[in-house]
């Protein structure tokens, strides 16, 4: 995890690697949040799956895990719980859905990359519908492109969005030379929420990976290949996320991208990118450093019988603010499971 310097009341952002991704990897070369949280005041934790490096999305064994971490970071940093934020590639943008579906009354919004349920969603708490802002590369054939409209077109539904989205394209708006383009569905007002909205950012060009700043498209397409990504993956994430709040939309301070109420503004330029490779994730042959498994598509459903399956790791990373390890949440997290007999 990354605490900043100078925290106040800090929002919090949970930012959950894909299947295969060691935590340090997410961490050190996909989604770099940390100077962003420099920038923003906000506090980043990278947790990590112990089962084979897989979420939990059919039990609660990783959502119980959550809320673990919630409690700690609230009693070590006063947290403010009603911004407490998931962001997620690949699998982490699964579990990402899984949290907002599960608990809607903990997660103020989301911003999944690269990962929606394969097999959909059912049994959704329907009290507060969380806001969602999904990135996917329009060459992603492991999690499919091709299926993203199918899955938001529930989420739409659910939140009780307008069907017809308003559309921005290019994305960014300020850059012509983008071939991205973004499509927001809100705002949103089912029977019992109205804090729901749905945006949509089509990557180009990008196969399964996540848009880090600085870093070339793995794609081989010559057509895109070695290209940056049109968008910063994070500097978007962030300047969605910190929108909002359990108690409804907040103006936030700082960042960039996709500014404006809604996440629907011109995309001002991101932060200067960082140096540092990522490498693309299981595109083809399960071979790339990431979300690479050879043999099958991901799961979309693990076993709700398994155990605690996560641990938090403190990496190496920026000079400044400073690096915490969550023993003590993981810890309190297992006695509970152990003296409920779980």
């Amino acid at each position: 995890m990354y605490v900043p310097s100078g925290i106040e009341k800090p929002p919090l952002l949970l930012s959950l690697h894909g299947r295969g991704i060691p935590a340090g990897w997410n961490q050190g070369e996909m989604m770099k949040f940390e100077p962003i949280a420099d920038r923003e005041k906000f506090i980043v934790v990278y947790p990590e799956a112990l089962n084979n490096l897989n979420w939990d999305l059919g039990g609660t064994s990783d959502i119980d895990f959550v809320r673990a971490i919630i409690e700690q970071m609230a009693s070590a940093h006063d947290i403010d719980e009603n911004r407490v934020y998931a962001s997620g590639f690949s699998m982490g943008g699964m579990f990402s859905y899984t949290l907002a579906c599960k608990i809607p009354d903990v997660i103020a919004a989301i911003a999944p990359g690269n990962g929606y349920p394969l097999g959909g969603q059912s049994g959704c708490v329907t009290t507060r519908s969380v806001p969602i802002f999904h990135m996917h590369g329009t060459a992603d054939d492991f999690v499919p492109y091709a299926g993203i409209d199918d899955f938001l077109a529930t989420k739409i539904a659910q939140y009780g969005c307008p069907t017809t989205p308003t559309r921005i394209d290019p994305y960014p708006a300020n850059n012509p030379s983008s071939r991205s383009f973004l499509e927001r569905w809100g705002p949103c007002s089912n029977a019992e929420s109205d804090s729901g909205e749905v945006t949509l950012v089509h990557v180009a060009g990008m196969i399964h990976d996540w848009a880090t700043a600085g870093k070339p498209n793995a794609n081989e397409d010559p057509e895109y290949a070695g290209d940056p990504f049109d968008i910063d993956g994070s500097e978007e994430a962030w300047a969605f996320l910190k929108q909002h709040s359990l108690l409804g939309p907040t103006t936030g301070t700082g960042g960039s991208g996709n500014a404006g109420t809604g996440g629907v503004g011109d995309g001002a330029a991101g932060a200067p990118p960082t140096s540092g490779a990522g490498g693309a994730s299981g595109a083809t042959g399960g071979t790339a450093s990431g979300d690479a498994a050879t043999g099958g598509a991901l799961p979309t459903d693990l076993d709700p019988t398994a155990g605690c399956s996560c641990r938090m790791e403190a990496t190496a990373g920026p000079t400044s603010g400073a690096f915490f390890g969550l023993g003590l949440a993981v810890a309190a997290f297992l006695r509970r499971r152990r003296s409920a007999g779980a």
